[in-house]
């Protein structure tokens, strides 16, 4: 199959670029080192760790849930470690399911940045 003329998908084509006039239908707002992109909840916690059957992120404020809706990450800070060592975090980013909203470990990039904006590891 030529990838070239395939069909779009959701207004991307499978090459991965944005078909113009086509308008996706998830956003995500590229941090690139900004600390102005990243939006940082005081508000929401991780509820399940490890093991845990569920884990969820709880206590999001309505505007903090309608931002993950449209794809805007959010993240927030677990009370425990996502691995020993240096790649170890308590950041996390809520991700929209289809039932609530769960807690992913961000990408070492976004995890970066966090750091040098508030210090934290």
């Amino acid at each position: 199959m030529n990838t070239q003329t395939a069909e779009p998908i959701d207004g991307v084509s499978k090459l991965g670029t944005i078909n113009p006039g086509v308008e996706p239908q998830a956003t995500h707002t590229p941090t690139n080192g900004s600390t102005a992109a990243l939006k940082i909840s005081s508000t929401a916690q991780q509820s399940g760790y490890g093991s845990d059957r569920y884990k969820r992120v709880t206590f999001m404020t309505t505007e903090e849930r309608a931002m993950v809706r449209t794809g805007t990450r959010v993240f927030l800070r677990a009370d425990r470690i996502s691995a020993r060592g240096p790649k170890g975090t308590k950041w996390r980013v809520a991700v929209r399911c289809e039932n609530g909203f769960y807690p992913r470990v961000p990408t070492p990039e976004e995890i970066a940045s966090l750091r040098a904006s508030t210090g934290l590891v």
